[in-house]
């Protein structure tokens, strides 16, 4: 682990998570959607000060341990990219039903599709 690592804290905490109704809905009104095979994903604005994320998903994905599994998936791809994230967005994620979901596959669709959608945002607002 080289120092920079060392520094950034990987952490998922109960600040950095939409737990409430209305959380969602406020960034399911306001946001920009964008999406691809595995996943769709909603991007706001928030005034908290760090990425939070928000994670749907329907029982079309699968049974009960795959619908776990995805979302393990998507709040690991959150965890280990969110430094990458700018700083003041919430991001809810969708889930689309996928053959074989891996981590490195939500990795890299998850962090594409945030910063598409943080263009998008950003392209709004001006």
């Amino acid at each position: 682990m080289d120092a920079e690592d060392h520094r950034l804290r990987y952490r998922f905490r109960r600040r950095q998570r939409l737990t409430r109704q209305r959380e969602f809905q406020r960034v399911m009104r306001t946001a920009c959607s964008v999406g691809d095979a595995h996943m769709v994903i909603y991007v706001a604005e928030n005034d908290v000060g760090c990425p939070r994320l928000g994670i749907s998903v329907s029982r079309r994905v699968g049974s009960a341990p795959e619908r776990n599994r995805v979302k393990r998936l998507i709040r690991e791809s959150f965890r280990v990219q969110q430094h990458e994230l700018p700083a003041g967005v919430d991001v809810v994620v969708i889930a689309r039903r996928s053959d074989q979901p891996t981590l490195s596959l939500y990795k890299t669709a998850f962090l594409h599709l945030v910063r598409r959608g943080v263009r998008k945002l950003m392209a709004r607002r001006s």
